[in-house]
């Protein structure tokens, strides 16, 4: 469900009719699994660059983390979930990349702690809200790369109209 929700914000009406045409453009990616302690989380460090294929110009490079986790705190990832998972994280992190290029002139200024639970732990990360998407929110970092982690589960049920939309 996530990544035909993320091929069509990719490909959009708003990106066809600014005459942006991808065949002009090779994106290459190099995804990093990991598989947290508990097993409970999955993430992937996923390094992107696209560059344009006729003069060989880089037009976006950068790291996308993406984290995705089970959404039960008793539930763990099995073994015949881990490529759901995977595709789930590795999805979302180019529609993160995405995202992050929509909104490369953002102000970066306005920057916040964000906290998201990896692991069993309370983790904190420092950047600026680029997107609050429905399941998940995307933050540009310090070191200028670009998260993701997943919301509260209590926050998530709040767009099951937003999810509908996208089927």
């Amino acid at each position: 469900a996530i990544a035909n929700q993320m091929t069509q914000r990719m490909f959009s009406q708003k990106h066809l009719d600014a005459g942006v045409n991808t065949e002009k453009y090779l994106l290459e990616s190099v995804p990093v699994f990991y598989l947290a302690p508990d097993h409970k989380s999955l993430l992937v460090d996923n390094y992107l660059q696209i560059s344009n294929v006729e003069s060989g110009a880089l037009v976006y490079q950068n790291l996308v983390r993406s984290i995705v986790d089970s959404g039960d705190e008793n539930k763990s990832i099995g073994v015949d979930q881990l490529f759901s998972y995977a595709a789930d994280a590795f999805s979302i992190s180019l529609a993160a990349a995405v995202i992050d290029i929509e909104n490369l002139e953002l102000d970066t200024q306005a920057q916040k702690t964000f906290r998201y639970n990896l692991a069993g732990e309370r983790r904190f990360e420092r950047g600026t809200l680029i997107d609050n998407a429905c399941r998940f929110t995307v933050i540009r970092t310090l070191r200028n790369s670009v998260m993701t982690f997943p919301k509260p589960s209590n926050q998530v049920s709040d767009c099951a109209m937003q999810l509908s939309t996208y089927n």
